[in-house]
C-alpha cells in the first residue's frame, strides 16, 4: 500500500480538508494513508479513485487515519465539529461545557435532552423559556437524594418527561446543533470533572442524532405525578433509614449540587 494525493474531486480529500482546515497543524505533524477503493457497481480497479467510509457509493478497503502529534487546547473546532473538555491541569472551574450547551440552546425554540443525573443549577437555565423533551432514569436521577428544583421542574412538565431505566447517554440537541459526551447535567459535570464531549453542527449527523432521540422517546415510559412522587418518597425514606443506621449518604455525581455551573 502506498500513499498519494487524493484527487480534488474525491470526497475523502474534502473531508480531510474540512477536518484539518480550521485546526492549527503543521504538515510534519499530520500523517494519513489512503488505499484504493472499489466501486460497488464495478469489479474493475481504478488507481485514481479514492473514497471514504460512509460517503457516496465507495466500498471501503482500508481506514484513513489522521494523527496530530501535538498537545491540543481544551477546545478543538472546525466549522461542523468541536471537541469539548476541561483543561486537565486547571483546578479552576471551567465553562467549556456550559458554553457549548449555550451554543446548542441559543435561539432554539425546543430542546431534546437525555441524561440520568440532573442538577437544577444546570438544567433549569438550559430549559428556561423554551419547550423541551427530557428522557431520564428517575431511579438514577434521585438515587441518592432529591433535588427539589429538578423535582419541581419535572412535576410542572410531566408531558415533556419520559423515564428510561438504565439510560446513560448525555445529550442536548436543537434543530441546529447537538452536544453529547460523558458530562452529566450537573454542576461538577459541567464545571470540573474530567469529561469529554463533542458539539456537532453537521446537518446529516444531526438528523441521525435527532432520529435516535425520537426512537428512544417512543420506547420510554410516560411519567405521571404518582410515579414521580413515588420515586421521590422512596429516595427520602432511604435517606432517613441511612441516617438512622449511621450510614453516610452516597455521594451521587453532584446531582444535588446547587449554585451556578461556573462556581
Amino acid at each position: 500500500m502506498g500513499t498519494r494525493k487524493a484527487p480534488s474531486q474525491d470526497p475523502a480529500a474534502q473531508v480531510l480538508l474540512e477536518l484539518l482546515g480550521d485546526v492549527p497543524w503543521q504538515r510534519s505533524h499530520v500523517r494519513f494513508a489512503c488505499h484504493r477503493k472499489e466501486r460497488l457497481e464495478s469489479s474493475s480497479h481504478d488507481p485514481n479513485q479514492y473514497g471514504v467510509l460512509g460517503l457516496g457509493y465507495w466500498q471501503p478497503c482500508c481506514i484513513i487515519m489522521v494523527m496530530v502529534n501535538s498537545k491540543p487546547p481544551h477546545e478543538v473546532e472546525t466549522s461542523l465539529y468541536k471537541l469539548v473538555f476541561h483543561p486537565i491541569s486547571d483546578e479552576e472551574p471551567s465553562s467549556v461545557f456550559a458554553d457549548a450547551a449555550q451554543d446548542v440552546s441559543r435561539d432554539a425554540t425546543e430542546l431534546c435532552i437525555v441524561g440520568p443525573y440532573l442538577g437544577g443549577a444546570v438544567l433549569l437555565p438550559l430549559v428556561e423559556g423554551r419547550k423541551f423533551r427530557l428522557i431520564t432514569d428517575l431511579e438514577a436521577c434521585f438515587g441518592a437524594g432529591v433535588d427539589e428544583a429538578v423535582l419541581s421542574l419535572l412535576s410542572d412538565h410531566l408531558d415533556s418527561i419520559k423515564n428510561k431505566a438504565g439510560v446513560h447517554a448525555k445529550l442536548v440537541c436543537s434543530s441546529k446543533a447537538a452536544l453529547f459526551g460523558s458530562a452529566n447535567f450537573t454542576r461538577q459535570g459541567f464545571a470540573s470533572r474530567d469529561e469529554l464531549g463533542c458539539l456537532i453542527r453537521d446537518p446529516q449527523l444531526l438528523l441521525i442524532v435527532q432520529q435516535w432521540f425520537e426512537d428512544l422517546w417512543l420506547t420510554s415510559d410516560a411519567v405521571d405525578e404518582k410515579a414521580l412522587s413515588s420515586v421521590a418518597k422512596q429516595v427520602k425514606e432511604r435517606a432517613v433509614a441511612r441516617q438512622e443506621l449511621g450510614i453516610a449518604t452516597e455521594n451521587p455525581p453532584d446531582a444535588l449540587a446547587h449554585g451556578t455551573w461556573d462556581g
